[in-house]
């Protein structure tokens, strides 16, 4: 029984090796692949209620008929546009990241204000907040690209030391 499950963690080691690599080389290519295959579903799912909507019409509402084209639309939308989506996410959390280091760096300053002398670091942890923001902001599929290259190497990380400690007798 611990043979095999040994023999299992070390299949779905190499699947994490394999699709980390995948992540590590061709980053943008995954994205784009994974916001398709989430449009395709929606897609899908929006094509069959539009049907099952037609089937029942008389105790369907238009309600949700409209959910079903907006689901529709949406998923060709992805499919047709993923890079859009790429984007939006990681300009949002750009924004959001850098009005905390403006908020932060605010705070810091209260603090030089009120007298505290210890309001330096929270000074520069609060500007390297609104630089990491800033270029997050402007450079979105730069993040996106990075955090996805950094998410392979992690499975490749996790895959390697599964394998290796499932072979240490």
């Amino acid at each position: 029984m611990l043979r095999r499950i040994f023999k299992d963690l070390i299949l779905v080691s190499i699947v994490m090796i394999v699709f980390g690599l995948v992540l590590l080389f061709w980053p943008e290519q995954s994205l784009t692949t994974a916001v398709r295959i989430i449009g395709a579903g929606l897609a899908i799912s929006g094509l069959a209620s539009v049907f099952a909507w037609v089937r029942d019409r008389a105790s369907s509402s238009y309600f949700s008929l409209a959910g079903a084209v907006l689901s529709c639309v949406a998923g060709a939308y992805l499919i047709a546009r993923p890079e859009g989506v790429i984007a939006f996410f990681p300009t949002v959390m750009g924004l959001a990241i850098l009005c905390n280091g403006v908020i932060n760096l605010l705070k810091a300053l209260d603090l030089k204000k009120a007298g505290y002398g210890s309001w330096r670091l929270p000074c520069l942890m609060a500007a390297a907040t609104i630089v990491l923001g800033l270029v997050i902001f402007n450079n979105p599929f730069g993040a996106v690209r990075t955090l996805v290259m950094l998410g392979g190497a992690a499975l490749i990380y996790s895959g390697v030391s599964n394998i290796w400690i499932a072979t240490r007798d």
